[in-house]
């Protein structure tokens, strides 16, 4: 599902997935739509089988909700390249540890330093 730069909110998407609109969606591309945040749980659940998510473009700050996104079962490609991320953070306590399918990240033009990324081979 390509839904680049039409603006969409997650709110709205939402509504598509609790009417099950998205049952074996692999990809969804998302950029360009200004979304700040994806901590809404409920943007998760319906997303079982989704293995691509491109988020590029938007304005999304907080690694917390790009962390979240580990949640996604099959997610093996993420992008969230041209975004103000300015921390990325993750407490190497936890278990299990995130992102344990992923196996693309983008983080082209992105606000970090090469010191934070070191936190990435903890994924």
């Amino acid at each position: 599902l390509v839904m680049n730069r039409t603006y969409a909110t997650v709110s709205q998407i939402c509504v598509l997935d609790s009417m099950q609109a998205f049952p074996v969606l692999e990809e969804l591309h998302l950029a360009g739509n200004g979304i700040v945040k994806i901590c809404d749980e409920d943007f998760l659940l319906g997303l079982t089988s989704l293995k691509f998510l491109d988020l590029s473009g938007n304005h999304i700050s907080k690694w917390s909700c790009v962390n979240k996104l580990s949640r996604l079962p099959k997610l093996e490609s993420l992008n969230v390249a041209s975004n103000p991320l300015q921390d990325i953070s993750y407490d190497t306590t936890l278990e299990p540890l995130p992102f344990r399918t992923l196996k693309f990240l983008n983080l082209d033009n992105i606000e970090v330093g090469i010191e934070q990324l070191e936190i990435l081979n903890h994924f």
